[in-house]
């Protein structure tokens, strides 16, 4: 699955993550200290450690497992989305 083509198209993402299923809303790709691949992105669906469900998260993709590209779509970037997101080292694609 390419997150690029998710991000592009405006598509959820579902995967599983340190053992909670989510379904986020992935707005930027790339890397990150460390050199390590992550997405950031709205979380709308699942469960968290932290025990809050929906917001801002960043996942790094190595934890990523089950990812898969859904069906269902969303209209804008969410409240709080900063292009160009400086906590990345390099973006792959963004909003």
């Amino acid at each position: 699955m390419d997150i690029c083509e998710a991000i592009a198209g405006r598509r959820l993402i579902r995967f599983d993550y340190h053992g909670h299923s989510r379904v986020v809303e992935p707005h930027t790709f790339g890397l990150i200290g460390g050199g390590r691949r992550a997405v950031c992105g709205y979380q709308v669906e699942g469960s968290s450690l932290s025990g809050s469900v929906s917001g801002w998260k960043t996942f790094h993709l190595d934890g990523m497992t089950r990812l898969e590209l859904l069906d269902r779509t969303f209209v804008r970037p969410r409240p709080g989305y900063r292009k160009g997101d400086r906590g990345f080292r390099r973006i792959f694609c963004d909003l």
